[in-house]
């Protein structure tokens, strides 16, 4: 019986590479010594670990025979989502996090074919509600942009 490496099992390892990669830098963040038990390097190393513990899941479980393949639909959706993401990375700087924000979530709703007024609804509500958690609640203010304070 021949034995294929799937994807899957690339992927996994590639992320257990990364992760190694990961929690050797996370050595290097200075321990704290504000009375913390767990200190700063805590949360990278839980990170990088739980990384390590899925992607060995991932190579240890028993692969479908079959796998399905993926409709090219569903593959233009996921094309389309990481490019409004790259966009919205780009866009950020520049124009600020109301209009990069809206434009993400408008993109993202559209793509998953939401009628476009709810759409339009929906952004426009997420990007209310985070900007309000965030300079609100959690009072963090956004950076200036090349356009200036727009919000």
């Amino acid at each position: 019986m021949r034995h294929v490496l799937g994807i899957d099992r690339v992927v996994a390892l590639i992320c257990i590479a990364v992760a190694g990669l990961y929690l050797s830098a996370s050595l290097g963040i200075a321990q704290g010594s504000f009375g913390d038990p767990l200190g700063p390097r805590a949360f990278p190393q839980i990170l990088g670990a739980l990384l390590i513990l899925f992607s060995i899941i991932t190579l240890v479980q028993p692969s479908p025979r079959q796998a399905p393949a993926t409709p090219l639909a569903t593959l233009v959706a996921i094309a389309i989502c990481a490019a409004l993401v790259l966009g919205f990375i780009l866009l950020l700087p520049v124009v600020g996090y109301a209009a990069t924000s809206f434009l993400l979530f408008l993109g993202f709703l559209l793509t998953l074919r939401e009628p476009l007024r709810l759409a339009l609804l929906y952004a426009a509500g997420l990007t209310l509600l985070f900007y309000v958690v965030f300079t609100v609640l959690l009072q963090t203010y956004f950076p200036p942009t090349m356009l200036g304070r727009i919000f």
